[in-house]
């Protein structure tokens, strides 16, 4: 399975060319799967297909391709709840952790296409946190990707539960280098489980051109169309965390820009505010 679309590959067993000292002439070949919710349609209509190859014993190859497509995406419902949480060091130049819960009701909805999270003024990247990002060479070195990486370059964790599995995927966030395509290295999700899966976050900044405030954004451009019931992204603060305040997040209210994307092209945007813990004030002795 590819870890960053789901895309399955299935590649069968060398057929026989000989049976009994007989030469084998194959003419045709069917595979039937007709096992009762073995697969799941997807949620998003465009036009898709099912490709493959066959390879001769003389090592030729030839691509075959079928059309294959859904109808009726844009009836399904989306409607996906995204909640940010910080805590810990709250305080002005404090590194805050934080908490990301992506939630979406069961039934017949669109699955997430992409998000995006713009968060308050005020919040910026700890530039000294972010000097030893893993290579893309260090991050698949293992069969395991990410276990080759500097424990430096650990952002978090992250965790996902899906209907279609029976335990949730977990696995590590990590701040791996792009190959030089962006600015900032990417915010790298990688899930383990029964399906491995892989989402790579885009970290920028936007804001008025010339403005002298600009808010951190880190996008999810391609997530796989897939039904994730709860999806939980948790970054750590203090030396290892990766953004920075420039105003104490407890002195006034903080809104993020959140923008979600349904595989059937409907948009979910809202503004809200961010939680934020800030304890309880001590008891003034008389």
């Amino acid at each position: 399975m590819n870890p960053l679309t789901a895309q399955i590959n299935a590649v069968s067993d060398p057929l026989p060319s000989i049976l009994h000292g007989i030469p084998l002439d194959v003419r045709s070949i069917s595979l039937q799967m007709n096992r009762s919710e073995f697969t799941i349609n997807p949620t998003n209509c465009q036009a898709k297909s099912v490709i493959g190859a066959v390879r001769t014993l003389t090592g030729s190859t030839t691509s075959l391709s079928n059309p294959f497509a859904v109808g009726g995406c844009k009836g399904l419902e989306f409607k996906p709840t995204l909640k940010l949480f910080f805590s810990g060091q709250t305080k002005r130049t404090g590194f805050p952790a934080i908490k990301a819960v992506l939630t979406q009701p069961a039934g017949e909805n669109a699955n997430v296409a992409s998000t995006t999270v713009i968060l308050p003024k005020g919040m910026l990247i700890a530039n000294a946190h972010i000097n030893n990002p893993c290579t893309r060479v260090q991050f698949n070195s293992t069969p395991i990707p990410g276990q080759g990486c500097p424990a430096k370059s650990v952002l978090g964790t992250a965790r996902a539960w899906s209907p279609l599995l029976e335990n949730p995927e977990e696995g590590k966030v990590y701040f791996r280098s792009n190959g030089g395509e962006r600015q900032l290295p990417d915010l790298v999700v990688a899930l383990e489980g029964q399906v491995p899966l892989q989402l790579v976050g885009f970290i920028d900044s936007v804001g008025k051109k010339g403005a002298e405030v600009r808010r951190v954004r880190n996008r999810f451009m391609s997530v796989p169309d897939a039904p994730v019931s709860r999806f939980e992204l948790k970054l750590s603060g203090g030396k290892k965390g990766l953004l920075q305040n420039s105003k104490n997040l407890c002195s006034s209210k903080n809104k993020a820009t959140f923008k979600l994307a349904g595989q059937n092209g409907k948009v979910y945007d809202t503004e809200p505010d961010i939680r934020v813990s800030c304890g309880k004030g001590k008891k003034k002795k008389k």
